[in-house]
């Protein structure tokens, strides 16, 4: 008996956090937190949970892109998230070059107000053939969904 007791114990109650819901899209998929809502909507799948969203929109490009192109595109991105900015009261908080499932990416943080609290609408833009890829990530506080979902894009 006393043994039993002490396997119990020694387990901790703790279970582990449920595994994350694969998410797909028109040639894409992403992992999202398990019980987050997800949905389809036009060029759009998104999850949510309430409080913060992660989605993928896909935008056509009327011509293929080069990565020969990628400096002059850089600055008409950065264009794009300024306006966003402006549309939602906010502004830049920071701008970069990263790499997003082995491809160049321009990534944004455009922080604003909302209901009274503080929010972060992480940003990247991916180019890819004819398609653009824009991943969002909403999020109050702790940015580490973000993180996850970013890391667990790819593309096919």
């Amino acid at each position: 008996m006393a043994l039993a007791l002490l396997v119990l114990a020694g387990c901790g109650g703790r279970t582990a956090p449920p595994a994350p819901q694969s998410v797909t899209g028109d040639g894409y998929r992403f992992a999202a937190p398990a019980g987050w809502r997800v949905t389809h909507a036009g060029r759009t799948t998104s999850a949510e949970n309430g409080k913060q969203l992660v989605s993928v929109t896909v935008f056509p490009l009327g011509r293929p892109f080069r990565p020969t192109l990628w400096e002059k595109t850089v600055p008409e991105l950065d264009k794009v998230a300024a306006q966003l900015a402006r549309q939602l009261g906010g502004r830049v908080e920071s701008r970069a070059g990263t790499t997003l499932a082995g491809r160049r990416a321009r990534t944004y943080d455009v922080a604003f107000v909302s209901g009274g609290r503080a929010v972060v609408e992480r940003i990247a833009f991916i180019l890819e053939g004819r398609r653009e890829y824009q991943l969002l990530c909403r999020y109050v506080g702790d940015d580490s969904d973000c993180r996850d979902f970013r890391a667990s894009f790819r593309l096919g």
